[in-house]
């Protein structure tokens, strides 16, 4: 009797202990990767761009190889500096811009470190998004799921916007 129930106590642990979930996917991952690669093939440890949503608003990156991937976006007012400084590929102007005197309510800054694009699950590191400068969110195994997608979106959709930049021909950057 015993015996049996000690039986039926590990079969029902096994089950539980079963094959963790699948990875949630990272559609930032594969762009940060792209992007730092593109970065330190070039010899560039900064890049930005200009962001289509809004007149006003841009996008840095600044890379440090093998460590993390900075990238800030927000709102510059006026935004004429930071175009001119676009056209310049003046980059590490644009993002030290962005990081010191972009809107508050208008900045989103991602931390990725390992820059490998964002993970929910843990193990694959820790990353940090800070919202309008003081509201954090760090990606360490445990996130919100809906809070992760929402991220990682943003995530990628920036990160699309510094390759489209960083691929671009000399004489087709975005102005």
């Amino acid at each position: 009797m015993i015996r049996t129930g000690l039986c039926l106590l590990c079969a029902v642990l096994a089950l539980g202990l079963g094959p963790a979930a699948p990875p949630a996917d990272s559609h930032s991952a594969p762009l940060a990767r792209q992007l730092a690669q593109i970065l330190a093939s070039r010899h560039l440890e900064a890049i930005a761009a200009a962001d289509p949503t809004a007149p006003d608003r841009f996008v840095g990156a600044l890379l440090f190889p093998d460590v993390q991937l900075l990238v800030v976006a927000g709102r510059l007012a006026p935004p004429d500096a930071a175009r001119a400084q676009l056209a310049a590929r003046q980059y590490k102007d644009v993002y030290l811009a962005l990081t010191a005197s972009s809107a508050p309510d208008s900045r989103v800054f991602f931390q990725d470190l390992k820059a490998d694009g964002l993970h929910a699950d843990a193990g694959e590191g820790v990353d940090v998004m800070y919202e309008h400068v003081t509201k954090q969110t760090i990606f360490d195994g445990k996130p919100d799921k809906a809070r992760f997608t929402a991220a990682d979106g943003e995530y990628a959709r920036l990160l699309s916007l510094l390759v489209a930049e960083a691929n671009a021909p000399s004489g087709t950057r975005a102005q």
